[in-house]
Order: C-alpha cells, then sequence, then structure tokens
C-alpha cells in the first residue's frame, strides 16, 4: 500500500514485543537468571548419569507449561526432586539460550569466532577466544561462564551420561551459535566450526573466563541427588578441581548494590580488542561506561596451556 512504511520496528514496538515475551527470556541483568539456574541446579542434582541428558528430546508439552509458568515470573523446578521429567528440562534451558535477545553469542562474531577454533594450540586458542568474547556485555559473559562451567561437570560423568566434551557440544552448539545459511557442506563444515569451539571451551572453560571475578556469579556444584556426589567420585579416583567444586558464592539469583564491583568488565583492556564485526551490532550496552575498564588496570595473566582432551 502506498505509504507504507517497512524498516526494524521502533523502540516502542521493540519495548512491547519484550513485554510480550515475558520473565523467559527476559533482557540480561548482573545477576544470573531464574531459568539458567533453576534448570542447572535440576539437571546437576538428578541427571549427571542421565543418558543422553541434552541429547534425548524431552516432552514438548511439559516444555511449554514449564515456559508458560517462567513467563508469569515463577519458578515451577523450584520443588522438583527427582529425574522424571530431566529430558523435559534439557529442552527447556535449549530453548531458553536460543531465545535470548540479544542472544550470548551475537551472528557477528561467528567468523572470527570460527577462526579461533581453528587455531590447533591451545595456549593461542584461548588466548584469541578470550580477545574474542572481551566485546560481549558482562551479563553474557557470566552466563556463558556459569553455562561452560556447568558443561564441564556433565562431562566428567560422561562415562555414566555418554555426553563426553564433543557430544555436548554438538547438542549446545548449534543452539549458541547456529552456523549461517551456506551451501551444502560450507555450513556443514562451519558448524563443525563451532561444535569444536564449544567442545575446546567446555574443556578450557577455567582459563577463558576468569575465575577471580564476580565470585557471586561462579557455577557451584550441587549434591548429586543419586548419593554418589563429587566427593566419593575423588575417592574412588577421579578428580576434579576442588576449587570449581567449593561453595564459593552466596545465593546467585541476588546481588546488593554494595557487593557488585565497580569494575565491569570480566577482562583487562590489553584484552579487549573490539571486533569491526560486532561494529554494526544492536550491542549499545557494551558501548556505555558502566561496561568499560578503568584505565591502568592491571593485565592479567596469559592463560596457562591446557592438554586437549581426546574425545570420541
Amino acid at each position: 500500500a502506498a505509504g507504507r512504511r517497512y524498516g526494524p520496528p521502533s523502540p516502542p514496538r521493540r519495548a512491547a514485543a519484550r513485554l510480550r515475551r515475558g520473565q523467559f527470556a527476559a533482557p540480561l541483568e548482573h545477576r544470573l537468571p531464574v531459568v539458567l539456574t533453576s534448570c542447572v541446579r535440576v539437571i546437576a542434582s538428578y541427571g549427571l548419569r542421565h543418558q543422553g541428558v541434552f541429547r534425548v528430546s524431552g516432552s514438548q508439552v511439559e516444555m511449554q507449561a514449564l515456559r508458560a509458568a517462567f513467563e508469569r515470573g515463577e519458578d515451577p523446578l523450584a520443588d522438583v526432586r527427582d529425574a522424571t521429567d530431566i529430558n523435559s528440562v534439557c529442552g527447556l534451558l535449549k530453548l531458553y539460550l536460543r531465545e535470548l535477545r540479544p542472544p550470548l553469542l551475537p551472528p557477528q562474531l561467528q567468523e572470527r569466532l570460527v577462526r579461533v577454533a581453528a587455531v590447533p594450540d591451545d595456549a593461542e586458542f584461548v588466548r584469541r577466544l578470550r580477545d574474542t568474547l572481551a566485546v560481549l556485555p558482562r551479563p553474557a559473559l557470566l552466563v556463558l561462564r556459569y553455562l561452560f562451567a556447568f558443561l564441564a561437570h556433565l562431562a566428567e560423568h560422561s562415562d555414566h551420561n555418554m555426553m563426553d566434551a564433543w557430544n555436548l557440544a554438538i547438542c549446545v552448539g548449534p543452539t549458541l551459535l547456529a552456523a549461517a545459511p551456506a551451501d551444502g557442506g560450507q555450513q556443514v563444515t562451519a558448524q563443525n566450526l563451532v561444535n569444536e569451539l564449544v567442545k575446546r571451551t567446555i574443556i578450557h572453560h577455567l582459563d577463558v573466563f576468569p575465575q577471580d571475578i564476580a565470585p557471586y556469579a561462579l557455577y557451584s556444584r550441587f549434591p548429586d541427588a543419586s548419593g554418589e556426589d563429587d566427593n566419593k567420585e575423588k575417592e574412588e579416583g577421579e578428580e576434579y578441581d576442588e576449587e570449581e567444586g567449593a561453595e564459593c558464592a552466596p545465593d546467585v539469583t541476588s546481588l546488593d548494590e554494595h557487593d557488585a564491583p565497580d569494575d565491569l568488565s570480566l577482562y583487562n583492556d590489553e584484552d579487549d580488542e573490539a571486533s569491526d564485526e560486532c561494529e554494526n551490532g544492536d550491542w549499545s550496552e557494551r558501548d556505555s561506561a558502566e561496561f568499560q575498564r578503568p584505565p591502568g588496570a592491571p593485565r592479567r595473566a596469559a592463560a596457562a596451556q591446557v592438554p586437549l582432551e581426546t574425545t570420541v
């Protein structure tokens, strides 16, 4: 029709869209989202040894019911004490990650991330990935750090759940960053590199994401409800990082203002190399003053090289 305008929605329409989306995929804040922490609690408590965790599809009816409850601001998983709906909870978590806006890993970063995934040296991979992720807003980085620590915890139980780092990456990789449409084999190759990126980030998450920043948002392991907790496994010879397993934080869903550090960057200023790919993205938050590190902050020591695990 004559006079009809096409283009991006006006700011009021964007606000209305966010309102319709409710609380399920609300924009990230400096505290971890309840959907994330509640899903992770259930999976880590009752699904560590569940075969095919994240691979087996859940009930669409159950997932939609859980989503509707989160939309209303409720936590329908707060009283869950078993693994009855574990596949639906995994599906809900993937749905949440897929619907987050802006996404945790913006499409503008895909080309650079794919190049990082192809770096053969582990120490160089960690350094370049840290540089690439440094352009993200801090809330997104905190969620990624929490998520990858949880996935690493799951991978430790691959003898039971059959989901090592590579299998988890195959399931979660397309959710975090789907390969851009391309001709045939090119898209397959790009998605395989994205999955490789996710796998190596799971393995090296302690080096990719600083562990001494925002301790309130660190992943803290939940007691294994099966009765075979991580401490027992350690006694039987399965080692893990005690610092990661320690109770290192208060309730991650709440943070008093006086606990929040003035420095809201996870990385040092010398690591913050803003990518050209992100220049045109809708990422105005990272340009605001609250996401900038004060000048003169000390540079963090280079990440130590960690041998890459062999996966099947």
